[in-house]
């Protein structure tokens, strides 16, 4: 007489630190006692996984020379670490431009990792320093893609406005004038 012996595994499936895929896979084995196993009822099914990103707007107040430029620091935060990813980033001209030397160009990606309870990065963007009169100026930080998710993704707020508070004054200098009255004549100061 067979005697069945059952048993119900679960496996965790891992992959890699960066993209984290927690699976769970399911099989029932039967033994006998005959020594054969047999693989019944397997079921593969990924953790549903979502996560949002998003981006803060920044300020700096523009310098005068090199020694005292500084950088717009943006921050991009994710909503969990259950995965890593990701985040591509690049600048845009708004009221600031790359041409008039009112900050640097920049582009590059952000890197998440999953399980690494790191929530937020930092984008850095120097600021270069000028002495002109103006306004305050825009440059914006524009996240473009996510890239490597596993689950789904989104962006809450993708775009980052950053304002370089202009610390230049202009000055107009006025003078006391005087003229001597004169006769039927016309003067101008």
């Amino acid at each position: 007489m067979r005697k069945l012996i059952s048993l119900t595994l679960f496996l965790s499936l891992t992959s890699n630190i960066l993209f984290k895929v927690t699976d769970f896979f399911k099989a029932d084995l039967v033994a006998t006692t005959t020594k054969s196993v047999s693989l019944t009822n397997t079921n593969v099914s990924a953790h549903s996984m979502s996560t949002t990103v998003s981006i803060s707007d920044a300020s700096v107040i523009e310098g005068n020379t090199a020694l005292d430029q500084d950088t717009l620091e943006f921050v991009v935060t994710r909503s969990d670490d259950a995965t890593g990813f990701i985040v591509w980033y690049n600048t845009i001209d708004s009221t600031a431009l790359v041409g008039d030397n009112d900050y640097e160009e920049a582009s590059g990606a952000v890197t998440f990792i999953a399980s690494s309870g790191i929530m937020a990065d930092t984008i850095k963007l120097p600021i270069l320093a000028d002495f002109k009169t103006e306004l305050d100026e825009i440059v914006k930080m524009n996240l473009s893609r996510i890239l490597g998710i596993v689950g789904t993704a989104s962006f809450t707020d993708s775009l980052g406005l950053g304002t370089i508070m202009n610390n230049d004054t202009s000055f107009i200098a006025v003078r006391d004038a005087t003229i001597n009255e004169g006769d039927a004549t016309t003067d101008s100061l």
